[in-house]
């Protein structure tokens, strides 16, 4: 092997290579090394593969890169002098190569994680190296109380966990000794002073920074108190309200006075239905049809409402304008509330809570912080039906259940319960009953009383669209920046929509519904806090600085030592070593590199380049996720 007091740089099947020069990056892309030789058959060492062994006598240094791979080849003439450059890759070339499946922290009907797939991020990153058979790393700097959704499938491992240890603000390194480091960015060890350099280039470098900040969380979620309408289904297929389908019986009139015939119709037989002309588009010969049609649905199904219940109006089938409690929105359309969700929340932050503990309702305070998504969901009930209906001749549902969110006045000869034995169609906010739900004017008199459609309503959970623009009602965290004075720039957004903020209340004793209770604001403006504090730390780096040393000396790229740059050749060993300085001459910056690595998976995955792939992770960390979800009606 040649020898050089400059240094010496070896690849097996090179012949008398004269210098040579490897760049150390972070990052999953390969590090690029360059050796110059004199001109040689280039059959010897096309696509081979090997060790580069870079070694300096006078500093004791040497460093083996195992498993480059040679991948270019450059070939110089100059007079009669001929000199070739042979390119390769250090052994992250192999890491576009395994994949990685699985699907952790999914969370069960009630919204807690399943227990088998539940993983943190350090157990989370390891998965992914034993998929790349790494056997050496280091992965402290990620959290242990956190739980991120994680769907992988046949998902590249390295890019997976640059996509995850980018999610808290890290990166992959590695280092001297061949083992991968996962480092916090911006965050490492200063560039050594005690030994011999040539230059210390320390910069003043003026990022772009916003005047302030916005983190958009996700949809709100609200509690909503909605009168129920009756509905059924039409010939057509289409629901509609009970007194829109084609085929209800005629109007007559008593005394002036129009009634109409599901007044006096009994559920379930319908001997009004079956008898009586109808009006519409309906006609007899479909009298069997309509008669399952109105079997199905006529006193079973009831349709949300832009109503609430009054409890000072004397007709609940109206009640009041509907009013959210913490909501500015109005409402004007039920699109407005679609979809709905099947249950009621409270926000849990201890995972050791009991479900007495969600009912006693003792977590409106943050109690740990630090563990913001293990179960940000705990389901208190399931979205409650209530009202008043007939109970009895086993047309009631269920268990009677007296509920204390009684918003109704009680008619004489009635009891409002929590009605049971119902499944919700969450997509259009139909409550479906088992069984008929009515009222009777006269229960003394079960021959001779009329049954009437009940007064009902439901509490639920929903997010609200803006009735102009279709868009969600979403909680915005602002914040002016700690470090720049004001330029007259737009906020920078910083996007967080795996969190929502929940606005629920009490229902008083008059039936009124209470004050709104941001029940996890606190949490959610913390949380924004760190994303924000995250994004100035990376954006601001500290002591920008490059030293060019004397000799091949051992310093480790990190999370602040961006790159070093080891050099041997006739112009004698030089190590470069960057520190929060990416300002390389022949070096892309992390970022660029992290956004074409977005570019290639996109292509790869998708077949082209989703929009969300562009965002820089410390702007957007993006979270690849189911697009749809099957909406199932879910039963009580």
């Amino acid at each position: 092997m040649p020898h050089f007091e400059q240094g010496t740089v070896n690849f097996p099947g090179i012949l008398a290579p004269v210098g040579g020069r490897y760049a150390l990056t972070r990052g999953i892309n390969p590090g690029i090394i360059e050796i110059h030789c004199c001109n040689q058959r280039i059959e010897n060492f096309r696509g081979a593969t090997g060790s580069v062994i870079f070694q300096h006598q006078s500093t004791g240094f040497y460093l083996e890169s195992i498993n480059c791979r040679v991948f270019h080849h450059d070939l110089m003439i100059g007079g009669t002098n001929k000199e070739l450059t042979i390119a390769l890759e250090d052994r992250r070339w192999l890491w576009r190569f395994p994949s990685i499946s699985g699907c952790y922290n999914r969370k069960t009907a009630d919204q807690t994680i399943y227990k088998n797939y539940r993983k943190n991020p350090q157990e989370l990153a390891k998965l992914c190296l034993e998929a790349m058979d790494e056997k050496g790393y280091d992965v402290s700097a990620l959290p242990t109380n956190d739980y991120p959704p994680i769907e992988w499938y046949a998902s590249n491992a390295a890019a997976a966990l640059e996509n995850l240890v980018n999610l808290y603000g890290c990166c992959t390194t590695l280092n001297l000794n061949g083992y991968v480091v996962i480092c916090k960015i911006g965050v490492g060890n200063p560039l050594p002073l005690n030994l011999p350099y040539d230059t210390n280039n320390e910069a003043i470098i003026a990022p772009i920074l916003p005047d302030s900040y916005e983190v958009h969380f996700g949809p709100t979620k609200y509690r909503v108190n909605s009168l129920l309408q009756s509905v059924a289904i039409d010939v057509d297929g289409v629901i509609k309200g009970a007194n829109e389908v084609s085929y209800k019986p005629k109007v007559t009139e008593t005394g002036g006075t129009p009634q109409y015939a599901w007044d006096t119709e009994i559920p379930g037989t319908f001997p009004v239905l079956l008898t009586k002309e109808l009006e519409g588009n309906a006609h007899s010969g479909q009298r069997l049809f309509i008669m399952d049609l109105a079997r199905k649905s006529m006193f079973k199904y009831f349709q949300i409402s832009t109503y609430q219940p009054d409890p000072s109006a004397s007709d609940q089938s109206r009640g009041a304008p509907m009013e959210i409690p913490g909501c500015k929105i109005k409402i004007e359309d039920i699109d407005q509330l679609l979809p709905i969700d099947d249950t009621l929340y409270n926000v849990c932050l201890d995972p050791s809570a009991t479900a007495q503990d969600l009912k006693n309702n003792r977590f409106n305070q943050v109690s740990d912080t630090n563990s913001i998504s293990e179960r940000l969901w705990d389901v208190v009930d399931l979205s409650l039906v209530w009202g008043t209906f007939f109970k009895s001749l086993g047309h009631f549902i269920g268990t009677a259940k007296q509920t204390s969110e009684i918003a109704f006045k009680k008619p004489e000869g009635e009891n409002s319960y929590n009605a049971g034995g119902y499944q919700i169609d969450k997509e259009r906010g139909i409550v479906m009953f088992d069984d008929y739900v009515y009222k009777m004017t006269n229960p003394d008199d079960v021959n001779n009383s009329k049954r009437t459609f009940p007064d009902l309503a439901l509490s639920f959970m929903t997010s609200v669209r803006d009735r102009k623009t279709g868009a969600f009602d979403h909680y915005t965290y602002k914040r002016d920046s700690k470090i720049t004075k004001k330029n007259g720039t737009k906020p920078q957004v910083i996007m967080k929509p795996e969190y929502q903020l929940v606005v629920t209340h009490e229902m008083l004793n008059g039936g009124n519904p209470g004050p709104a209770k941001q029940v996890n604001k606190k949490m959610l403006d913390q949380i924004a806090e760190y994303y924000i504090n995250f994004v100035e730390q990376t954006s601001l780096l500290q002591n920008p600085q490059t030293i060019r040393y004397n000799g091949l000396q051992a310093v480790n790229p990190d999370g602040a030592v961006v790159s070093v740059t080891f050099e041997v050749g006739g112009g004698g060993a030089k190590t470069t070593a960057s520190y929060n300085d990416e300002r390389h001459p022949w070096l892309q910056p992390y970022e660029t590199r992290r956004l074409n690595e977005r570019t290639r998976q996109g292509i790869n995955q998708f077949g082209f380049i989703p929009p969300a792939f562009f965002f820089a992770p410390r702007a957007f960390p993006y979270n690849m996720g189911s697009v749809f979800s099957n909406v199932q009606p879910s039963r009580r």
